[in-house]
């Protein structure tokens, strides 16, 4: 899912797989460098080129949050869809 707002832009990927292992397995493939600040879901870590990416799991789901934005700003995100998914679950 990809939004537009202003010069922002937002890209969000949910992957959900079978089981728990099989998501950490997964994750580990993503690692880049932790956040500096508290984890979002069970594990977080994150990039920075000309977007930010914050890459979560949560039990057995990987979220890549995408944004042209401040880290900051990605990570505020990223804890609003882990609250959504939080509530689903």
């Amino acid at each position: 899912t990809a939004f537009e707002n202003g010069d922002k832009r937002i890209e969000c990927v949910v992957e959900k797989y079978d089981t728990v292992e099989e998501a950490e397995n997964r994750f580990k493939e993503y690692f880049a460098r932790p956040l500096p600040y508290p984890p979002i879901g069970n594990e977080s870590t994150y990039t920075e080129n000309d977007y930010i990416d914050v890459i979560f799991r949560y039990g057995n789901i990987i979220c890549k949050v995408s944004m042209n934005t401040t880290l900051e700003d990605a990570i505020l995100y990223a804890k609003t869809l882990e609250a959504k998914l939080n509530q689903v679950s």
